[in-house]
């Protein structure tokens, strides 16, 4: 709190984080964001524990101009308000979302850490509502990601750059394969941890542009 009369000056303020401050409170962003938030650009939250659901919805309100958003380990967040809440996003065309769960030490990801409490559906209601905008989507260790997500993603997602499914094991061969094949502008795919997913996948898909990250170790991993 008191950084916000200094953080209000700044007039053309466009990439704002507090990655990891646990002392972020839902009062502090409501402050910053009606006073600086329709100029940001990229905002990044990850690890704001305190923040709830009215930090989301102001953001959404008020963010004409946000493009990447980051609410990785903000275990507060609940699935409904992220499927019917954030319709405002429909005319705010986020082209970066990140929404992690758990801890994952391939990935290097160790501040991800386990907040497995969105589901299937709220995932794919977000994506039906934004995933038009979406280039960059990470969806890394949410584990209740399946197969409504994939039909959203397949419907809704075709300017897909990059995405990250890695450690979601509830995504079967089929899923990935429609998603790869109607994601035609998909370039790289991560899939750590899909241990699920098997050659009828990586030999069976029709998109020759995507680059599959993470789901074959090397010879050397294997030996190890």
């Amino acid at each position: 709190m008191l950084m916000l009369p200094s953080l209000k000056k700044l007039e053309h303020l466009e990439v704002f984080s507090v990655e990891g401050l646990e002392s972020v409170t839902d009062k502090f962003i409501k402050e910053f964001i009606a006073a600086s938030g329709d100029g940001i650009r990229e905002l990044i939250l990850s690890g704001c524990r305190k923040l709830t659901d009215s930090s989301l919805k102001i953001i959404a309100e008020t963010c004409s101009c946000l493009r990447v958003l980051d609410i990785g380990i903000v275990p507060k967040l609940k699935d409904k308000y992220l499927a019917s809440g954030c319709r405002s996003f429909v005319e705010t065309p986020l082209q970066h979302f990140q929404l992690m769960a758990r801890s994952s030490l391939l990935c290097f990801a160790s501040r991800f850490l386990v907040v497995d409490i969105v589901c299937d559906d709220a995932i794919a209601a977000f994506l039906e509502m934004s995933g038009e905008a979406l280039k960059e989507l990470a969806l890394n260790n949410v584990g209740k990601v399946g197969h409504n997500t994939a039909l959203s993603l397949s419907r809704r997602s075709r300017n897909l750059v990059s995405l990250d499914l890695s450690w979601c094991r509830n995504l079967t061969d089929e899923a990935m394969g429609l998603i790869v094949d109607r994601c035609l502008s998909l370039r790289v795919l991560k899939l750590f941890g899909c241990t699920q997913i098997t050659d009828v996948f990586l030999y069976g898909h029709s998109n020759a542009n995507v680059e599959i990250i993470g789901l074959k170790l090397s010879s050397l991993l294997e030996h190890i």
